[in-house]
């Protein structure tokens, strides 16, 4: 088998099927000429080592960022503690706002699920990466830093599950306080500031004038009024 076979059968490897491939895999590996071209590709492969593309690296500095402000919200809600970690339901709730402590814990009871779901699958998927790869290098180079590029990758888009996890955890949380707390207190009529900044928002947001609950408390606090007051 001359090298050239070898080199074709290595570039069609994907498109065949499992037992194909196993088989291909294995004439591959026992034929002499393989450590030769093992070593000829070795060669060729670049020496420097690889970077993260620059937008995944901003994007996941971003997504980074927008984790570490709800962080912030849901530790000021209760729900995470001062280490981040999520906070364990309340043995004993207090009687004032009862009912309101018992879905508050039934939330965090479903946040702790879900967050050790999402953790080990973080860790199933990074597993997969290098034992992917360390099958990958009986066959090619692997060059410094492609597992890193590709957890960083796989990183990205899992944070974005993260986010939708941690912002709907948010937005149970505020709806029971509206439902619970809020509405129990006399909300006082907005000022002029506070119209004005509401207004300036919608203004600058018509093609979507729909606040998230970070943008709604972020409001709420800049215009010193409640969350349930934020309406445009």
């Amino acid at each position: 088998m001359s090298a050239e076979v070898i080199t074709s059968d290595l570039t069609h490897l994907p498109d065949q099927s499992h037992d194909d491939t196993t088989r291909q895999k294995s004439d591959l590996l026992a034929n002499p000429l393989h450590a030769t071209l093992y070593q000829v590709l070795k060669e060729l492969k670049p020496a420097q080592e690889l970077s993260k593309p620059t937008s995944t690296e901003s994007l996941l500095a971003a997504q980074n960022q927008n984790l570490s402000r709800l962080d912030a919200i849901l530790r000021m809600e209760g729900v995470l503690d001062d280490s981040g970690d999520a906070s364990p339901p309340s043995d004993s709730p207090p009687r004032h706002n009862a009912d309101y402590y018992v879905k508050m814990n039934e939330v965090k009871r479903l946040y702790q699920e879900e967050l050790h779901t999402y953790q080990k699958k973080q860790d199933y998927f990074r597993q997969r990466v290098y034992a992917m790869l360390q099958e990958q290098s009986r066959f090619r180079p692997i060059r410094p830093g492609e597992a890193e590029c590709l957890v960083a990758a796989i990183q990205y888009q899992l944070c974005g599950i993260l986010f939708q996890l941690k912002e709907s955890t948010l937005q149970l949380v505020l709806a029971l306080k509206d439902k619970y707390i809020n509405y129990k207190r006399r909300e006082p009529r907005l000022d002029a500031f506070a119209k004005q900044t509401l207004n300036d928002y919608f203004d600058s947001h018509r093609q979507h004038p729909y606040p998230s609950s970070e943008e709604k408390i972020e409001l709420a606090k800049k215009c010193s009024i409640t969350v349930s007051q934020v309406r445009l």
